[in-house]
């Protein structure tokens, strides 16, 4: 079986330069081709030279299920996981018995195992992790790989020039010969090129550029290419020195005026080592190969012959596509763009009021899962708004921390909420989530991480180590995951119903008799830009005649005696006319003059959510408010018809809580103390807290029995054992 390896590459390095991979039961050589084919080898052995037991082989006869994994059992809460820390020590060269030692003591594996970004010795990767899951059969094993961009010497060969994204390019103003010779190309602008580029000043390289000839239409034909990699620009001669013959292309003539060169969009380098990885174009505008294939295609039939009997992934219980994106990242400057439809200018891959990138996604997504069949996990990020919509394709999402990367306030606390209960409301049976490396400066703020998983029904991914634990003490587990000092996975059990917002409890501002206007919904809703009707007791809001989404509405001067206003919404939407089905539409609330209109160069965009045709709950939250009254926005994406059947504002922090068969999980994402009363909580229950580890936050995770009330800090969450396990709610 082959599988694509390689070793960091000269100057002038190929596909020839993948070297033989070996991992279990599996003899690896590389084929220019880029597709696996069979060979086996049946000798094995551990650190120390001997052949591994009979015990510790791959049982190729073993009839997987999914259903058979821990981390998708009920009962079993907190879920946990480690993230890429595990493949990571392996490729480091951490001997086989303390790296299983190590990493077996959580429920699964999330990890790198492929070259496709980074360089390492991933074969050593996938002989541990081979090794790991045919040890723990019932442990989750699940690939961490780049789904936006792969480095151009992994296996890149059943690609053409046309699948990747390129920046919008300059035409050729000088006859280019064939020549392996470093070459001064002329072009109409040079501003079009960097002599380098990269993942900040640590991390640059050369940057890799595409020529090509031009169709009689003057559009780039990619079919007839070479890739070179930039070594100077000339601003004032308008001249790129280039290295010829680069990624398996051979030097090529290319005529004066006929003749195009373009820069490769691309991301990293993610190692001292490492390549600049390409984006692939999934657009539907984006070019055919000869056969009539998308990059989509191809990188679906790569992948699942990579997962098939005999494959190097045969073992692994699915993938978990890393960046990729439904909206394609904002690339370029002042000067270039991307150019998703390749016809030599900058766009956004918008065409006729579609977005062709993210179609091309979703497209590739249904191919995948066509080859994969059901009885693997396919997953990707969804902690952005411009991350997947392929609900109904994929098992679930990652969300890297939580809500999202560099929300250390918790600001967006509603919209991860939101995220991941649609995604297990909306995905591909069975459904699996989690939160990956979570991370923050204080232990309060990781309980709050690591109950916002447990509220939503998610695992967590965790790395090597808890951050300013006292002593430094490295520690690979936090004590809220395995409950402290008894060490129990899984500890809190069976959740015995969904997680509850406390806010829910306080009257609906919006129907409060003696308010200034009609308790009547209808009164309440502001339109924008749309219309707004009544259809049979729900509020119905289509655009306006001649004019295209997104829709808006406004919740007019709402009272507000506090910091914090919780905003529950019920709505149902039509689906988006030249879309695939149940790709479900983008919603946002914002208080006025704070919205956040999504652009490519927007990352966080606060209190979203996603609507379809089932209709879905939404919680929003607003805190640190100020001023007698205030104003909320939404914007839902598309001009198609929208339903409310339920909206409701409570003035109140969302503070969140969960029952579970063992224990209680308490939430309180506000910029401000709350206290608690257990008994109206839970009537009839008695807690202790965890015994927690010395290193970690003993004051909290006294091992002492819990009060009647308790105090809740600003951001921070509370993990209760019950006394009483293993009876029903009261």
């Amino acid at each position: 079986m082959k599988i694509p390896h390689h070793k960091k590459p000269s100057a002038c390095a190929g596909p020839e330069r993948f070297k033989a991979l070996l991992i279990v039961m599996i003899s690896i050589s590389i084929l220019h081709s880029g597709f696996p084919a069979a060979a086996q080898n049946t000798e094995l052995h551990d650190d120390d030279g001997k052949t591994r037991p009979d015990h510790l082989r791959l049982d190729r006869d073993r009839t997987r299920s999914l259903t058979e994994l821990r981390v998708l059992q009920p009962d079993q809460h907190p879920k946990v996981l480690f993230f890429r820390i595990a493949s990571q020590k392996a490729r480091d060269g951490m001997r086989w018995q303390p790296w299983h030692e190590k990493f077996s003591r959580s429920m699964g594996i999330v990890g790198k195992s492929l070259g496709e970004e980074k360089f390492g010795d991933n074969d050593r990767v996938l002989e541990f992790f081979n090794r790991y899951k045919s040890t723990h059969p019932e442990h989750l094993l699940l690939l961490h790989f780049n789904g936006q961009a792969r480095d151009p010497i992994f296996q890149a060969e059943p690609f053409f020039a046309g699948h990747w994204i390129y920046y919008n390019g300059a035409t050729i103003l000088e006859d280019v010969s064939a020549t392996d010779a470093v070459t001064d190309i002329k072009v109409s602008d040079s501003r079009l090129f960097l002599t380098t580029t990269g993942r900040g000043k640590k991390y640059q390289r050369h940057e890799d550029v595409g020529l090509c000839e031009l169709d009689d239409t003057g559009r780039p034909n990619w079919s007839r290419n070479e890739q070179v990699t930039i070594l100077k620009v000339d601003h004032e001669q308008k001249i790129i020195t280039v290295q010829r013959g680069r990624y398996g292309t051979k030097p090529r003539s290319f005529r004066v005026g006929h003749s195009y060169a373009a820069a490769h969009v691309t991301s990293g380098p993610w190692g001292k080592e490492s390549n600049l990885i390409w984006y692939y174009n999934f657009s539907t505008a984006a070019p055919l190969d000869e056969d009539g294939k998308q990059a989509g295609d191809i990188f679906a039939a790569q992948l699942s012959e990579w997962f098939a009997p005999a494959g190097p992934l045969e073992t692994f219980d699915g993938v978990e596509f890393d960046a990729l994106r439904y909206w394609p990242r904002n690339k370029g400057n002042e000067h270039r763009g991307m150019d998703i439809n390749a016809d030599g200018q900058r766009d956004n891959g918008v065409f006729d009021g579609i977005q062709t990138y993210g179609v091309g996604v979703v497209k590739f997504l249904e191919n995948l899962r066509e080859r994969m069949g059901e009885d693997r996990l396919i997953m990707a990020d969804g902690d952005r708004w411009y991350h997947q919509r392929g609900f109904a394709l994929l098992n679930g999402m990652e969300s890297e921390m939580f809500p999202t990367g560099s929300d250390a306030n918790f600001d967006d606390w509603a919209g991860g909420i939101n995220r991941f209960s649609f995604w297990s409301s909306n995905a591909c049976k069975p459904v699996f989530q989690y939160i990956a490396r979570p991370e923050s400066e204080t232990l309060a703020r990781m309980r709050l991480i690591i109950a916002g998983a447990v509220l939503s029904n998610a695992g967590v991914a965790v790395n090597d180590f808890v951050p300013n634990v006292k002593n430094n003490t490295p520690s690979a587990i936090w004590d809220e995951l395995d409950k402290g000092s008894e060490n129990e996975l899984g500890w809190l059990g069976r959740p015995l119903g969904p997680a509850k917002h406390l806010a829910l409890e306080k009257p609906d501002i919006l129907a409060t008799v003696g308010s200034s206007r009609s308790n009547e919904l209808r009164d309440w809703i502001c339109p924008v830009h749309c219309t707004v009707s009544n259809d049979h007791g729900a509020i119905e809001l289509n655009s306006r005649p001649g004019e295209d989404g997104p829709l808006r509405f406004e919740l007019r001067d709402i009272p507000c005696d506090g910091p914090d206003l919780f905003v529950s919404a019920t709505v149902s939407a039509s689906p988006r006319k030249g879309y695939p089905e149940n790709t479900a539409r983008l919603l946002q609330a914002a208080v006025a003059g704070s919205e956040i209109e999504p652009t490519m160069d927007v990352k966080i965009i606060p209190n979203m959510s996603y609507v379809n045709e089932k209709p879905f709950t939404s919680s929003f939250y607003f805190k640190d408010l100020s001023g007698k009254h205030v104003t909320f926005r939404f914007r839902i994406e598309g001009s198609e018809q929208i339903k409310i059947s339920k909206l409701s504002v409570h003035a109140a922090p969302d503070v969140m809580f969960r029952r579970f068969e063992n224990g209680l999980v308490l939430a309180n994402p506000s910029s401000h103390d709350v206290k608690l009363e257990l008994a109206k909580i839970w009537p009839g229950e008695r807690f202790r807290r965890i015994k927690g580890s010395p290193n970690q936050d003993p004051h909290t995770n006294n091992g002492q029995p819990a009060r009647k009330t308790v105090t809740l800090a600003a951001r921070d969450a509370l993990f209760l054992i019950r006394e009483t396990a293993g009876g029903e709610v009261q």
